[in-house]
């Protein structure tokens, strides 16, 4: 929807159960993640639609990417996110994120 309908209230009467379960999961893992909640903000990757970033604190690393362009997009997040655990998405393979179109990943490992 669009604005300033976009930013209405939950309507609790016919719930969009699948949405609700996306961000409960969401909640989750910004819940178990501490980094979502005081970490550092670090870029990695940013081209047309395309962006990745790291939240880093003293015990933990997540790392999201999010491809909204309409071409498969590789990402180098180097060798050290390879046994990485992933909240959401794919896996890296040889250090390398491949998003295709429309597509996300979330990883996540302790430093």
């Amino acid at each position: 929807m669009k604005d300033p309908f976009n930013r209405a209230c939950m309507v609790w009467d016919h719930q969009n159960t699948q949405l609700l379960k996306w961000y409960k999961r969401l909640g989750e893992i910004r819940k178990g993640c501490s980094a979502f909640r005081s970490g550092e903000f670090i870029p990695v990757y940013s081209a047309h639609k395309t962006i990745a970033y790291k939240r880093v604190d003293d015990s933990s690393e997540v790392l999201v990417a999010v491809n909204l362009d309409e071409e498969k997009v590789e990402i180098n997040i180097g060798e050290e996110w390879n046994h990485s655990y992933t909240l959401l998405g794919i896996s890296p393979e040889n250090g390398t994120l491949s998003l295709d179109t429309h597509s996300y990943a979330m990883l996540t490992r302790m430093i």
